[in-house]
């Protein structure tokens, strides 16, 4: 975390003015981030969004004698949407390498924890809603989440390269592994919830999506091309 924190700094620092064409380059660095940053913000709150909405296509597959351990009775599209933040991650990693995607990640959350302060308490709206997870939840997800975010930055600017699926694969797979493991024993230890066959569960299905994300990302690639100095097949 603070190796990413670090690299973030050395971005800002890096774009900050200089010389007599910095308001241009700032203006282009601006410019260059708020794409990234969007579509890390959109699938943030497409999931939020997605958490409503239970999944019963793998009803059956998992402890199919036990209704009550079903992946219906917790899996929503919001747990699946987690997925597409690495593949957001690795596309801005490509392109523009790891300091501009740990970059990405920062002012993402930070402007959606600003969006939140106002909507809570500066606009003064009532907690009371819309259902909203624990404190203990809501925190463990965060934590989970952006430390998965910047360790699958770290692990795709490690193995980019060829064969071209590597670093978008294991980035996503180590992604997905750090963001369950974190989440689910600290936000759900000590609660009557078989939390330890949610957690697999959902780390199975997540290792799927990581697959599945590399069709999108085969598909991007002609597109999104690694600019001069950042290898990449």
């Amino acid at each position: 975390m603070e190796f990413m924190t670090q690299e973030a700094t050395e971005f800002f620092a890096s774009q900050a003015p200089k010389g007599p064409n910095a308001l241009v380059r700032a203006m282009r660095a601006l410019i260059r981030m708020i794409i990234p940053v969007l579509a890390l913000m959109g699938v943030f709150i497409w999931a939020d969004f997605g958490v409503g909405q239970p999944i019963t296509l793998f009803d059956g597959l998992f402890l199919a004698n036990q209704p009550q351990l079903q992946p219906s009775q917790w899996l929503t599209n919001g747990h699946f949407l987690v997925a597409l933040t690495f593949l957001v991650l690795n596309l801005t990693n490509r392109r523009y390498g790891a300091a501009y995607a740990t970059a990405q990640v920062t002012l993402a959350w930070l402007i959606l924890g600003g969006l939140v302060y106002y909507y809570f308490v500066v606009s003064e709206q009532s907690f009371m809603e819309r259902q909203l997870p624990s404190v203990r939840i809501s925190v463990s997800f965060v934590l989970a989440l952006l430390t998965a975010q910047y360790l699958s930055i770290s692990i795709f600017d490690w193995t980019r390269g060829r064969p071209w699926w590597r670093a978008p694969l294991y980035s996503a797979i180590w992604g997905t592994a750090i963001f369950c493991f974190i989440f689910y024993p600290s936000a759900k230890y000590g609660v009557d919830q078989p939390w330890i066959s949610q957690m697999l569960s959902h780390f199975v299905l997540m290792i799927l999506m990581s697959f599945l994300m590399l069709v999108p990302y085969f598909l991007a690639r002609p597109v999104v091309k690694p600019l001069p100095g950042f290898g990449g097949a």
